[in-house]
């Protein structure tokens, strides 16, 4: 009996084994599983945390609290890791939660932060050899120089300084990474069940959860702009288009300038313009927060700006046009929207990976 037993033991593991193996080889299923053998280990720490302070501990709000924060300084830069080793959506979606005070907690803000400017490059071969599959010539025919480290890097994409070999034009390619699209649908499914999951443990240990009605239209918003951005050619046309219609208006020729395309060294995953050097839309925008008495580095700097109704009667018409500018900024990066024009409840009290 035993031995029927071992030897019925053993094939069913070897069974449990094949399937596995079967279920691994394929991309998206390797790629879901790369995903929660990691954040799992994060994941579990919080569920552990929550269960043996409310049943064993019966710990108070306070110390409970204390836990939690001790928790997220734990925790933050695995997470942090997590997303810069899988890359991709995960980047994006760090971008988001770094301006986002009212969803994440503050060791994560920290250390998410570091990906609206530090995102890792690529290797510059690997570049190059999807922009010359793309364009179906090698880099010594269209190109006399191409600068080796990026100017820009962000979740689905890196952008390289070139010089054009027949004019010597200073130009920038876009490109985007050879696997960012194939991961899109596996990524997405692994950060809808990680939203899902961190709002149940919400709702058991605080009773601060958001409906699934609620919920779902954001993950889908989410995953519709993130999508947005493989699309290359609505990219170059929108670009085109906007530079046409500015030129033709003649209004503003002396102070917007928009990238001129090059249409034959484009295609749906390469994009070539013109090099615009100059100080990134942040940098210029927190100046002008400056100025205007806000603390960019107080996540409720930003939002009292935008509360005050009264906040461009304070302001000549000239600088009118400004703050336009700074609320369209802020709007785009609380959407941790990337720009090839080179580029914030009690969150201490929230259960989150």
């Amino acid at each position: 009996m035993l031995r029927k037993f071992l030897i019925g033991t053993g094939a069913a593991t070897t069974a449990a084994t094949a399937v596995a193996g079967y279920k691994l080889s394929d991309p998206e299923n390797r790629r879901a599983f790369d995903f929660w053998s990691r954040a799992g280990v994060v994941v579990f720490d919080y569920v552990q945390t929550a269960v043996v302070h409310k049943y064993y501990y019966k710990s108070t709000s306070i110390e409970n609290t204390e836990a939690f924060r001790l928790l997220h300084e734990k925790n933050a830069p695995k997470a942090l890791q997590i997303i810069l080793d899988l890359r991709g959506i995960f980047i994006k979606a760090g971008q988001y939660l770094s301006v986002r005070p009212e969803l994440t907690p503050e060791p994560y803000r920290r250390q998410f932060k570091t990906l609206q400017t530090m995102v890792p490059s690529v290797p510059l071969d690997v570049i190059l050899g999807v922009v010359e599959k793309e364009l179906g010539q090698p880099i010594s025919e269209m190109f006399s120089h191409v600068e080796t480290k990026p100017c820009g890097a962000a979740s689905t994409a890196q952008a390289h300084v070139a010089v054009l070999k027949e004019t010597g034009e200073t130009v920038v390619i876009k490109v985007q990474y050879p696997d960012a699209e194939a991961h899109f649908k596996s990524d997405i499914t692994s950060l809808s069940q990680l939203a899902r999951l961190i709002n149940y443990f919400d709702q058991l240990r605080n009773g601060n959860d958001v409906k699934a009605d609620e919920l779902d239209p954001i993950i889908k918003e989410f995953s519709k702009q993130f999508l947005a951005e493989f699309d290359y050619e609505a990219e170059q046309q929108n670009m085109m288009d906007i530079g046409n219609a500015i030129r033709k208006s003649g209004r503003y020729n002396d102070t917007i300038i928009v990238p001129t395309v090059f249409p034959l060294l484009c295609s749906p995953r390469v994009i070539t313009m013109t090099f615009l050097p100059g100080p990134t839309l942040e940098g210029r925008a927190a100046v002008l927060l400056k100025k205007m008495g806000v603390d960019f580095k107080n996540p409720n700097g930003i939002k009292n700006l935008l509360q005050m109704n009264d906040v461009r009667l304070k302001i000549e018409d000239s600088e009118r046009e400004r703050v336009h500018v700074v609320q369209i900024f802020i709007s785009s990066s609380s959407l941790s929207t990337w720009s090839c024009f080179s580029r914030y409840n009690n969150p201490q009290n929230r259960f989150f990976f």
